[in-house]
């Protein structure tokens, strides 16, 4: 049994909101205490529900009794000319300021009720990291920096120019230093990263992925027997991307804004509902059983690409629902589609969907449109499904005739591969960090 000791944890996003960013929080608030560390929580208003933050109340339910320190007021809404000027001149915009300004009155008063022994940031926002080594250097208390995304290395962001994303680099660059451990999500991002900042002691980094919680698989329903072939896909579908962005958008790629060229209609339903036409002109008998569902908040964007579709009949859209209800669509599937943005040959991406874990865990087959990079690893090192070429339709049509001759696959048992994602590894983990940073070190 451990003694415990007090985490001041600095996480923006926090339930009742929901979300990818919310369950790492979450869930390493739920399992921290088991390892000797109580979490006191500062975090948003919790009110401000949108698309990629949608309210869900169920998720309370799963935390244990907290100190949670929440920010009164909104944060600020600018205008679209107010956030545009802010980013091409590296303006100190409105949330920021808001944030930061929370960040430090809360972690504060945190700090003074509280016996904190190390302080833990959750980053994105990436903002929260200044104001966390600022309280850490006034309390003298360490700070965890855990990156949720790779910051200025992540090849999704667009920046204005090419000299933007350097001096957000140096500013990232900057800030890790001074942090007693850095958390990288991904192998691939804590490589890039290692790579990027030499100076930087290698023994600060470490890798925490996402991953999923094993109480959220009991009791699960088993895929439908009733003569239908179900592909489900859970989470958001990222369709308004595929537009070009007019003038500015050439712009900020000739001004060297983008870090590759990215294509991503492999992150949408797109081609995967054209392999499904494509079958369906082929193969009539064989596509008549199938359904698609498409599970989770949709853009207009995106239901603009299923109302075009020939085959708009077959495909279910039920929209937001709850993590439990989620949970219970990944088991009730005959495959599972995992999409992601293709790039140029020979880049690994370095990012991992979040919902590539939970896929995992449900030990459903997945159909795997994802490019070079840990996600595609980790299928197929779990031997999880067939990966395709994300844009492929010929490669996705071909899986999916394949599956429907496979019939209904039962599920596969978890490995070793899998279960070293489940949350209270990966919490022990963490807490293996946080020991690190409390630890005198010789000299």
């Amino acid at each position: 049994m451990h003694d415990s000791r007090a985490v001041l944890m600095l996480a923006y996003y926090f339930p009742p909101t929901s979300g990818p960013g919310v369950y790492r929080s979450l869930k390493f608030a739920r399992y921290l205490p088991d390892e000797g560390f109580v979490p006191v929580i500062v975090t948003g208003p919790g009110e401000e529900h949108h698309r990629w933050n949608p309210a869900d109340q169920s998720l309370v339910s799963e935390l244990p009794e907290l100190a949670v320190y929440r920010a009164r007021s909104q944060p600020p809404y600018p205008s679209k000319l107010s956030k545009l000027m802010t980013r091409w001149l590296r303006l100190a915009s409105p949330f920021r300021r808001w944030w930061i300004e929370n960040v430090l009155e809360l972690g504060r008063k945190a700090i003074a009720e509280h016996d904190i022994a190390v302080i833990y940031a959750s980053l994105a926002p990436y903002e929260t990291l200044a104001p966390a080594l600022e309280l850490g250097r006034e309390a003298r208390i360490p700070v965890v920096a855990d990156l949720r995304d790779p910051w200025a290395l992540d090849e999704g962001n667009v920046y204005p120019t090419a000299l933007h994303r350097g001096l957000d680099r140096g500013e990232m660059g900057r800030t890790l230093r001074l942090a007693d451990a850095v958390i990288m999500n991904t192998p691939e991002a804590q490589a890039t990263a290692q790579a990027a900042f030499p100076d930087i002691p290698s023994e600060r980094f470490s890798c925490i992925t996402n991953g999923y919680d094993a109480s959220d698989f009991e009791q699960l329903p088993s895929p439908a027997t009733n003569g239908t072939f179900s592909i489900v896909h859970v989470g958001f579908l990222h369709s308004n991307l595929t537009r070009t962005g007019g003038r500015l958008a050439g712009l900020k790629k000739a001004l060297g804004g983008t870090l590759i060229e990215i294509d991503y209609s492999g992150r949408t339903h797109i081609h995967l509902i054209a392999a499904l036409e494509l079958l369906a002109e082929r193969c009539p008998q064989k596509f008549e059983h199938i359904r698609l569902r498409l599970v989770g908040p949709l853009t207009d964007a995106d239901r603009a690409v299923v109302e075009a579709s020939k085959i708009a009949d077959r495909i279910e859209t039920p929209g937001h629902v709850d993590h439990t209800r989620a949970v219970a669509a990944l088991a009730e599937a005959d495959v599972l589609f995992l999409p992601m943005y293709d790039v140029a040959d020979g880049f690994r991406t370095r990012i991992v969907p979040a919902k590539t874990y939970e896929y995992l865990a449900s030990g459903r087959p997945i159909l795997a449109a994802l490019p070079e990079g840990d996600a595609k690893d980790f299928v197929l090192e779990a031997q999880a499904g067939q990966v395709v070429t994300p844009c492929d339709v010929e490669e996705i049509a071909a899986a999916i005739e394949a599956f429907v001759d496979a019939g209904h696959i039962a599920n596969r048992p978890l490995s070793e591969r899998i279960e070293r994602f489940e949350r209270r590894q990966l919490t022990k983990r963490l807490a293996d960090v946080f020991r690190g940073v409390l630890t005198p070190k010789d000299g």
